[in-house]
């Protein structure tokens, strides 16, 4: 009995080690059944708002190019129905396996999201040859190297890493950003005998007051610039936001847990830089102030700028199209916005994000195919096609003398955003209304701003 004992001791330990090297070999051989078996059809539902299928087709062909098993179904939604789309799906427990959301609702969704895995992804790359008149893909596992958050400070322009790197994990990557720009008609410029375009504020409002029309009963006929009201200035919240930095005002406390925009700095408590951004940006829609070029009565900014009435317009790239298109002979010029200190230049960030949901069954691909069109060769595909200014500093080098692109590429060098708290929409209503009770002497800006920081709070 002992012999037979040790002998079937023997034999266990033998099949132990046979097994364990079969298990290395298995991972490690790239024609093994594993690497098959990963290289099954896989579908990917990719839901965004500002990119149509064109625009993302490249992306998703290069990617199949080299993932011939994954399928990229994009679906594009109107920005007003995407949220409550995206909602609905997620209280059914389905829905799409990436999107593209606000760079400001990243910590919104914070909880619905899967962040960037901190391991190499193992994927199965696909190769494609013609066998006679069939064709067959072999793949082989390949390990695929996941970008660092020092990476993301590194590689992308400024804001990205502010926005997308929470609790030091990568919850998304853009493929591009854009910033405010200073848009201006050069023939409104050149007939008021002003030879070049503002790069500070007090250019801004000299030429203003030069441009500026109004009649007999007070009505402005044709306006200099477009600042001072909410309702028919176009991204007024990122304008007054953009004042407010360049002013010093510290928007939110150092943890992000409260508004700060209301307050005085402690290194100056005599001077509150929040209020003084206010009280410019107003003066321009105060008929008492010699900065008067604007009021609640006039038509959308956007669509006055087209029509040839305004002079100066602050917007997006995203704004370019449109606007060509309403007026194909606008002589359009544009340049970096104004600055308060020329040796410290302060942008405004405005863009999207393609990140993972924590739905997902197919982590993996999803942030393989996120890094992958988001890297420098696919990203500059992706430009091309949608006229969009870069996310990636190594594209803004490509771009910067581009006389088109260049302002765009450039502005994102020195752009920034700020934490809205988790209902970016009912933050910019409370600046909306900051505004209003401004302009109708309901408060003083110091009220206004208190009041307002009192409400953002109850969102972060």
């Amino acid at each position: 009995m002992p012999f037979f004992r040790a002998r079937f001791v023997q034999l266990f330990f033998l099949c132990i080690v046979v097994l364990l090297f079969a298990g290395v070999g298995c991972k490690n051989n790239p024609d093994s059944k594993e690497a098959l078996e990963r290289g099954v059809p896989v579908t990917l539902e990719y839901w965004g708002v500002w990119n149509d299928a064109g625009q993302m087709k490249p992306l998703v062909d290069a990617y199949r190019a080299i993932q011939p098993n994954v399928k990229i179904v994009y679906r594009k939604f109107r920005f007003e129905e995407f949220e409550s789309k995206l909602t609905e799906a997620l209280a059914e427990d389905r829905g799409p396996d990436l999107i593209s959301i606000h760079n400001t609702w990243m910590r919104r969704y914070q909880s619905k999201l899967l962040p960037m895995p901190k391991t190499p992804l193992r994927m199965p790359r696909g190769k494609t040859e013609k066998k006679g008149v069939a064709t067959e893909t072999t793949y082989t596992i390949t390990s695929v190297p996941v970008l660092s958050p020092r990476a993301i400070k590194d590689h992308f322009v400024p804001p990205v890493y502010t926005d997308v790197v929470i609790g030091n994990e990568i919850y998304g990557l853009p493929l591009s950003v854009d910033s405010l720009v200073l848009f201006y008609n050069r023939d409104m410029l050149a007939q008021a005998k002003i030879t070049k375009a503002p790069s500070t504020w007090q250019e801004v409002l000299d030429a203003a007051r030069t441009v500026t029309q109004v009649d007999k009963e007070g009505k402005i006929t044709r306006s200099g610039v477009a600042l001072g009201t909410a309702n028919n200035v176009a991204r007024y919240f990122d304008i007054v936001s953009l004042l407010m930095l360049q002013t010093g005002t510290q928007m939110t406390n150092s943890d992000g847990t409260k508004s700060a925009f209301h307050s005085a700095p402690k290194a100056a408590p005599d001077r509150n830089p929040g209020a003084e951004a206010l009280e410019f940006y107003t003066n321009f829609a105060n008929p008492n102030k010699e900065s008067y070029a604007w009021n609640a009565s006039l038509p959308d900014s956007s669509e006055m700028f087209a029509s040839g009435q305004l002079a100066m317009f602050f917007g997006y790239a995203y704004h370019l199209p449109a606007i060509k298109a309403k007026n194909p002979t606008l002589d359009i010029g544009f340049v970096p916005v104004p600055q308060l200190n020329p040796s410290r230049e302060v942008n405004y960030a405005n863009y999207w994000v393609e990140t993972a949901l924590k739905k997902t069954k197919y982590p993996n691909e999803v942030w393989d195919f996120i890094q992958f069109s988001t890297a420098e060769l696919q990203g500059e595909k992706y430009l091309e096609k949608s006229g969009r200014p870069p996310a990636l500093r190594s594209l803004v080098d490509k771009l910067k003398e581009d006389p088109d692109k260049g302002v765009f590429a450039l502005s994102g060098l020195t752009a920034e955003s700020w934490y809205h708290g988790r209902n970016p929409a009912a933050a910019e209503e409370v600046f909306k209304d900051l505004i209003s009770r401004v302009l109708d002497g309901k408060a003083t800006f110091q009220e206004a701003l208190t009041s307002a920081a009192a409400q953002m709070d109850q969102t972060f």
